[in-house]
């Protein structure tokens, strides 16, 4: 995982690294490994999204990518990441991938925010009104 996200190093590229060194990992093999992982770290993102909506201020931003091999999509299609952040107390940092920039996409992002929190974007407008919880 450290090579694939942290050095950028595909996934491809380290199984043929690893056959080269007398390794017999499939790429299969090391796509369900971070399959795997993902899943088994899901708590633990679960509980820095807890943290990160009882914060005093919350940031958000999305940017554009490009996913090549998206199913039912073509790859000129523009999907985006968002990134939300802690302004106040710990610091933390969440990514999170959808293939449109709506509303919906949105929203549950940010459901379960604190009563009083700030949110601080670049303007992006969310058509159907956030709820936020009763002071």
């Amino acid at each position: 995982m450290t090579a694939k996200y942290q050095d950028g190093l595909p996934l491809y590229r380290q199984a043929a690294l690893l056959r080269r060194l007398g390794g017999d990992l499939s790429l299969n093999t090391l796509v369900a490994s971070m399959d795997r992982v993902g899943h088994a770290v899901q708590p633990i993102i679960n509980l820095l999204r807890d943290h990160l909506l009882d914060a005093d201020l919350v940031l958000g931003d999305k940017t554009g990518v490009q996913v090549l091999k998206e199913h039912g999509r073509p790859a000129q299609t523009k999907s985006y990441l968002w990134a939300q952040m802690t302004g106040s107390g710990p610091p933390i940092g969440l990514f999170t991938y959808a293939p449109a920039r709506g509303g919906n996409h949105t929203q549950p992002l940010y459901e379960g925010i604190k009563a009083g929190a700030v949110l601080m974007s670049n303007g992006y407008q969310v058509y159907k009104p956030l709820r936020l919880p009763e002071v």
